[in-house]
């Protein structure tokens, strides 16, 4: 039984680090994936002995190398994302392997993560969660309301993963219709409070593909099921977009135009970036700092 606990113990250390990027900090002096992922090899290996992530391995490799090392000169994210991506082979490899609970038991802890840090991103928004929100990311947390991390914008990616997978996973199981309405609510609620419109677009996009390969040519009563009710609760929606105090998707869009203008700079500067150093900034000596301190986009967003 000790030994049970100890594996779900680790295992639920290893995926909370790394999903939520935690890497070295005050805590861990040494990258924290290998800090729980080093006991779960030595204890709870499989019967695995070949190593079959070799290619995988490369195809991150190459990346890292033009994405940080060339593209950005940044040599502590080049290492770090092979840090990580290492771990993750040996995990798969070495704990996991062909081990159906196992992995059953991982992917739960995954979106289990991910679903605690939309709690605490509802409660956020009604209390200043700054404090916890930064002991459980181990950084210091720099926008609100979001759950466990330091930007609205981690906190996008992360239900950008959760959303679709409730609604996929309560279909697939064959859950009551309840059980469903009740995760397609809870995924709404996800997206409207988590002011993310992208999450929105990669939700819509992943559940309508799945919808029109599921239940083929019932998908287009589903769809317009969807659609009845989007029209005819429309007026109600909208009243969430009126007044500064409502923190929603809808108040995001109605007050963001001077943001969209911004960040249409930003993305032209970027592009300014790439023009003047085609090869990466490795190959002109130069780091992401010292392309971006007289831009004038960058200095104001780091002040």
């Amino acid at each position: 039984m000790i030994k049970k606990i100890m594996f779900l113990f680790l295992l639920f250390a290893y995926v909370y680090v790394t999903t939520f990027n935690i890497f070295i900090t005050g805590v861990f002096r040494i990258p924290a994936p290998m800090v729980f992922l080093a006991p779960l090899i030595y204890f709870y290996r499989t019967e695995e002995t070949g190593f079959h992530y070799g290619k995988e391995l490369f195809v991150f490799f190459i990346a890292a190398l033009f994405f940080y090392l060339i593209g950005q000169s940044d040599v502590t994210g080049f290492f770090a994302l092979l840090i990580v991506a290492g771990c993750f082979a040996l995990l798969f490899n070495y704990v996991i392997g062909t081990n159906l609970k196992r992995m059953n038991i991982a992917v739960g802890f995954f979106f289990g993560v991910l679903l605690l840090s939309g709690i605490i991103m509802f409660i956020d928004h009604r209390y200043n969660m700054a404090a916890i929100r930064s002991l459980l990311v181990q950084e210091d947390v720099l926008q609100a309301p979001a759950g466990i991390s330091t930007t609205i914008f981690t906190f996008g990616y992360q239900m950008a993963a959760l959303t679709p997978f409730l609604v996929i996973n309560a279909i697939l199981f064959k859950r009551s219709w309840l059980i469903n309405l009740l995760l397609f609510g809870l995924a709404l609620c996800l997206i409207f409070f988590g002011m993310q419109r992208s999450v929105l677009v990669a939700f819509a996009v992943v559940t309508g593909l799945f919808f029109l390969s599921y239940y083929k040519a019932k998908s287009i009563l589903i769809f317009g099921v969807f659609c009845a009710i989007f029209f005819i609760a429309q007026s109600s929606i909208e009243q969430f977009s009126e007044g500064k105090k409502q923190q929603n998707i809808l108040n995001k869009s109605t007050e963001n135009a001077k943001a969209k203008e911004e960040r249409g700079d930003l993305m032209g500067e970027n592009i300014q970036i790439i023009t003047d150093y085609p090869f990466g900034l490795l190959f002109y000596g130069k780091t992401w700092n010292d392309v971006v301190q007289h831009n004038f986009v960058y200095k104001k967003d780091q002040l």
